[in-house]
């Protein structure tokens, strides 16, 4: 998760979305402004990933959320 400057929430998003380790790119309200599902190696690409990002111009604050187990996947959308 990403807060970011609101002059640069557009760069900020451009630039994760770069970044190969992103599958998944949200731009989100409240406290953080981007959302990334990301898939890498290890803690070392990880770290490397979170340093990649606090370099973005405008990034304020990185956190990250490490998920340890998956439980389910549904890749449809529906709309209820």
């Amino acid at each position: 998760m990403v807060k970011v400057d609101p002059n640069y929430v557009g760069a900020a998003i451009r630039g994760v979305t770069s970044f190969e380790e992103a599958q998944h790119v949200f731009q989100a309200t409240g406290e953080y402004d981007i959302i990334s599902v990301i898939h890498v190696r290890d803690m070392k690409a990880l770290n490397g990933f979170k340093q990649r990002v606090k370099m973005l111009e405008g990034v304020k604050d990185v956190a990250v959320w490490v998920i340890t187990e998956l439980i389910k996947i549904d890749p449809a959308l529906p709309i209820y």
